[in-house]
């Protein structure tokens, strides 16, 4: 009864119109051609049937699971949840960035294309912070709540396989991307850009037509080659937040860094070289390549997009294959709404984006300030300030009960990526939606 007198063709969802039907579940499949989004009772049968789905398999894992003694590890094990939590949020909102634009479930949001850039780009840095945040709990729940039991030992003790295979992918990944995109801009700038190397992606261009695209439609060497930047990036992050994750209870440099829980400062090469090893550390590292990454990715997605808007596929097909191409065609070339905010002929509409642009940069700007954690040197320029204070006729009517003290490397650390990760987000924001409303 649920999927009888579906939604004909034509109709638009939610208009009192013949074409209206009062099924729940249905599955008529493609896009309504009057608002280019799917049927939301498609959508609802999709979200049922993988509710079954889920529901069984759950079935199965807690059958399978009493048949057996009992699992090593235990409900009790919060960050071990939120890990896992984090993970799946994190991908599913990945996810749900690449699919907006091919299952959208909102009328007309195929129209415009500044919603659907601001949501890409959310999106994104959501399952970045995210899945860094899995990888985060998971060392603590390593170090706080994982006794040394055989999944343990099993675990740390296939780390150098994991670790020197993922090393190799990097490096691979590394030299071949970069190598390529270095010598297309040397090309470019001794005025021969001909002996450019174009890799045209000859598998996905097939992939594509196997699901009803047009053969060489608009993939080119310069989707081949973001594609394998964007894989450099995510094996360099999962390599960094694995080797810290793993290496979160002991090393053979620490064996007792467990101990020491999981973010502890460094202590120089003088005293054991205990600098940058701490699961904390790992994770301050890999959120900077993170962030790189989903730059990258959204980057290349809002470019793309950009020129499918404008019509001018030709300017991406060329300049995405070399660095300054990526600077000057999408960065500089798109600035113009978003520096004319401001124009000798006046304040318009842009202006807002203008401010937070600026605020965004001195905020990612500042951060900077705490990433030179030298303790030492902020120490001593305290010091310096108080005892000043103390000498000063006017200032030294107020007295303070403790003088001040510098941020410890590991509190610094935090403070600048916190920083410099709002200000990256802010910075990019505006951007995004100034050049996207100059295009549609």
């Amino acid at each position: 009864m649920y999927t009888e007198q579906p939604d004909r063709g034509g109709h638009c969802f939610g208009a009192q119109d013949p074409g209206a039907g009062s099924a729940i579940l249905t599955f008529i499949g493609s896009r309504a051609t009057r608002s280019s989004s799917l049927s939301l009772a498609d959508v609802a049968h999709h979200h049922v049937a993988l509710g079954i789905v889920a529901i069984l398999l759950g079935h199965l894992a807690v059958s399978t699971t009493l048949s057996k003694p009992a699992p090593r590890i235990s409900g009790e094990y919060l960050h071990f949840q939120l890990a896992l939590a984090l993970a799946a949020l994190g991908t599913a909102s990945s996810l749900t960035a690449n699919h907006l634009d091919a299952f959208m479930v909102y009328a007309f949001l195929g129209n415009d294309l500044v919603a659907i850039s601001a949501l890409y780009t959310h999106h994104q840095y959501i399952a970045g912070f995210f899945l860094c945040g899995a990888f985060a709990h998971g060392a603590i729940f390593l170090i706080r709540d994982a006794t040394l039991t055989q999944w343990v030992q099993w675990l740390i003790g296939m780390r150098a396989f994991v670790l020197s295979h993922l090393s190799a992918i990097t490096l691979f990944l590394g030299f071949h991307t970069l190598g390529l995109y270095v010598h297309n801009d040397v090309m470019q700038a001794l005025g021969t850009p001909e002996k450019q190397i174009a890799v045209l992606p000859v598998f996905a261009t097939w992939l594509q037509a196997s699901h009803g695209g047009q053969l060489g439609s608009t993939l080119s060497g310069g989707d081949f080659l973001v594609h394998h930047a964007i894989a450099l990036g995510l094996h360099v992050t999962t390599l960094i937040l694995l080797k810290a994750a793993m290496n979160a209870r002991s090393s053979k440099l620490m064996p007792d860094k467990a101990s020491f829980g999981y973010g502890f400062p460094c202590d120089g090469p003088g005293r054991g070289g205990t600098c940058d090893i701490s699961a904390f550390d790992g994770f301050y590292l890999a959120v900077f390549w993170m962030l790189n990454t989903v730059g990258w990715i959204t980057f290349y997605w809002h470019w793309k997009h950009l020129a499918l808007a404008s019509g001018n596929v030709t300017l991406w097909r060329d300049g995405s294959l070399y660095l300054m191409g990526w600077l000057r065609d999408y960065l500089w070339l798109n600035s113009a709404q978003l520096i004319n905010g401001y124009a000798p002929s006046g304040v318009n509409a842009f202006a807002v984006w203008d401010w937070m642009f600026l605020f965004g940069h001195l905020i990612w700007a500042t951060g900077f300030m705490f990433l030179i954690s030298w303790r030492g040197y902020w120490q001593e320029l305290i010091e310096t300030i108080a005892w000043a204070h103390e000498h000063t006729a006017i200032a030294n009517l107020l007295q303070w009960k403790d003088k001040p003290v510098a941020l410890s490397i590991v509190q610094a650390r935090f403070v600048g990526l916190a920083h410099f990760s709002v200000g990256y987000v802010l910075t990019y924001g505006p951007f995004v939606i100034s050049s996207t409303i100059a295009i549609g």
